[in-house]
């Protein structure tokens, strides 16, 4: 009886050529096309999960509390031309009283920010009064979008290696904050095969960060965001994505977690 052995290793794919490594033109653009979303007007439904935590401090007619929402259930949404033009959820709350309105911040795609519009706004139902929290997490939220949108024009180091154990190229980025505040956002990008579409975004910011102008200041803290993504014919999809941070402003602290998961995607036939 004849016995055959395959090494693994023997199927593992051979290194990219080192230019193509060196073409970081390449792998940015691969990654800037995941953040812009797909060419087109999508459709898309799936599900959707919050957790929301307000800590109020206390003052001279209540002590400190806490209000924790978390919210989950299901979204369908449309996204045009890189800009989501509809977002509806329909959702349960599985744990703490509807004291929040939660906004739905994609990671993917840009939203939409009227003049007189606050798309950051949370409000919160405390001992009767609406207190408006909104500076916490618009500023927050903008923060982030912000940055995103400025990485093309404030990359400070950039490198593409050759992963041999996931057969793929790990694009890494560290990109200022801010035009003023130079510590890095560390960003991993991965791409199956040395392909033109990555797989996975990963994106960490410092510790700590400082948003808002004097006398209105505040801070965040932990930031991170996620994106999976798949290819489907000639497109690159959504896949999962997750978003969290921690926000602070007077004294409040604003913890919000976040993660859409895409069930389905499909070209948009008419304009509902």
């Amino acid at each position: 009886m004849l016995l055959f052995f395959f090494s693994l290793s023997a199927l593992a794919m051979d290194p990219p050529a080192p230019e193509l490594l060196d073409d970081l033109d390449r792998w940015e653009s691969g990654m800037d096309a995941v953040l812009a979303g797909p060419a087109g007007c999508w459709d898309f439904e799936g599900e959707i999960r919050q957790v929301v935590t307000l800590h109020q401090p206390p003052d001279f007619f209540s002590a400190a509390r806490t209000e924790t929402v978390t919210v989950a259930g299901e979204f369908n949404a449309r996204l045009d031309a890189g800009h989501w033009v509809a977002i509806n959820v329909r959702s349960d709350v599985a744990d703490g009283e509807q004291k929040l309105e939660v906004p739905v911040v994609p990671v993917v795609g840009k939203l939409p920010i009227q003049p007189d519009d606050d798309p950051g706004a949370v409000s919160v139902n405390v001992s009767q009064e609406a207190i408006r929290v909104s500076t916490v997490f618009g500023s927050s939220v903008s923060l982030l979008h912000e940055a995103v949108d400025a990485w093309a024009g404030r990359t400070e180091t950039a490198l593409a290696e050759w992963d041999a154990d996931a057969d793929a190229v790990m694009f890494r980025r560290e990109i200022p904050v801010t035009e003023k505040d130079n510590r890095p956002i560390r960003v991993d990008v991965r791409f199956p095969e040395a392909g033109l579409h990555p797989d996975r975004i990963d994106a960490v910011w410092p510790r700590v960060v400082k948003v808002g102008r004097w006398p209105v200041r505040g801070t965040i803290r932990d930031a991170q965001m996620h994106v999976r993504t798949y290819v489907y014919g000639e497109h690159l999809l959504p896949r999962a994505e997750s978003l969290s941070l921690v926000a602070g402003f007077l004294g409040f602290t604003l913890g919000y977690e976040q993660t859409l998961t895409f069930r389905s995607a499909a070209i948009c036939q008419k304009t509902p």
